[in-house]
């Protein structure tokens, strides 16, 4: 196809344009149209880890309170010391605020060897996917790697949904995904993320 040609559609039809959350074909297009004006991308891709909250006590004062159990505190800290094993190192998290999310988190980091401050999400308690993704799609320009705790069936579904492939990945308590993302948060859309690293404890 001709340039000119190639430049005309980009200029007519610009799906980024038309839906500045990614609308479905965002994050796709973006990484099309960066490639054939500047050639392969230089810069390392954004990395996406969705992780499940640990095993939670069955009871609490409220469901929202509900705290991790001794097992649950040993996974989250073992899943934080298999992410350091990986190199993975997180600049911004997003974790839902209901206690055994946000307990996760505080084992994971310690056992990962991150120093960063979590957003505290009450709406990550009983969201969609959708809605999950809404607020990936709000993070810093700056992040390159941002971590998401929340809960199922969201986290499995979110998982399934902006991967680029099938995958074969069950989210048990303590489960994480990471993420090769290729253009802006803001640009995240469903079947653009790829999948490369997904653990479930054993």
């Amino acid at each position: 196809m001709p340039i000119s040609l190639v430049g005309a559609v980009f200029s007519i039809w610009d799906p980024v344009e038309r839906h500045p959350r990614g609308g479905g074909f965002g994050c796709w297009w973006v990484t099309i149209r960066r490639r054939w004006e500047n050639g392969p991308m230089q810069t390392p891709p954004r990395r996406l880890l969705l992780v499940r909250h640990a095993h939670a006590e069955q009871w609490g004062r409220t469901d929202f309170e509900r705290g991790l159990t001794d097992g649950g505190r040993a996974e989250a800290s073992e899943a934080g010391r298999a992410l350091a094993r990986l190199g993975v190192v997180a600049d911004a998290a997003l974790v839902s605020a209901a206690t055994r999310a946000v307990e996760t988190w505080q084992r994971l980091a310690s056992g990962a060897g991150w120093d960063v401050v979590p957003a505290l999400s009450r709406s990550l308690y009983g969201a969609t996917a959708e809605a999950t993704a809404e607020e990936i799609r709000l993070a810093s320009e700056s992040t390159r790697t941002l971590v998401v705790v929340g809960h199922n069936p969201t986290t499995e579904t979110l998982a399934h949904l902006v991967a680029d492939d099938d995958i074969d990945a069950t989210f048990h308590p303590a489960s994480f995904a990471l993420y090769d993302v290729p253009c802006d948060w803001a640009d995240l859309a469903w079947g653009t993320a790829r999948l490369t690293d997904f653990r479930a404890p054993s």
